[in-house]
C-alpha cells in the first residue's frame, strides 16, 4: 500500500461508537500512518470502558499537561497517556474533563471547553 492511497472504512454504528473510532485515529500522532485494523478498534473501545468506569462528571478545565500534550504539536498519543495516568490513579474528573476535550464522551451533550481568558 502506498502512503497516498486512500482507505475507505465502512462502520455500521450499532457495533461501533464514534468515540471509538475517534480515539483509534488519536492513538497515533497525526503525521503517522494510522493503524486501522479490528483490533486497534477493540483496544480503543476497551480503553473507553475503562475510562467511562472511572469518570466522574465535572465542568473543570482539562488538566494543564493534557493541555500541554495537545500544544506540543498536537501529540494525541502524549495527550492519551496522560488519562491513562489519571485513569490509573482514579481521579475521574481528570478523566472526564480530558475525555470532554477531546471529544471522547458518549451522547451529544457534550460541549467544547473554552481555553484561555475571554
Amino acid at each position: 500500500m502506498s502512503d497516498r492511497e486512500i482507505i475507505t472504512v465502512a462502520v455500521n454504528p450499532t457495533e461501533l461508537q464514534g468515540a471509538a473510532i475517534r480515539l483509534a485515529m488519536l492513538m497515533k500522532h497525526y503525521r503517522a500512518p494510522i493503524d486501522w485494523t479490528e483490533a486497534k478498534l477493540d483496544e480503543a473501545r476497551r480503553t473507553l470502558f475503562r475510562w467511562y468506569r472511572v469518570s466522574v462528571p465535572t465542568e473543570d478545565a482539562p488538566p494543564d499537561n493534557l493541555i500541554a500534550a495537545l500544544c506540543d504539536d498536537l501529540n494525541t498519543p502524549k495527550a492519551i497517556a496522560v488519562i491513562h495516568r489519571y485513569a490509573k490513579s482514579k481521579n475521574g474528573k481528570a478523566v472526564y474533563a480530558s475525555l470532554r476535550m477531546l471529544g471522547l464522551l458518549p451522547g451529544s451533550s457534550q460541549t467544547t471547553p473554552t481555553i484561555g481568558s475571554s
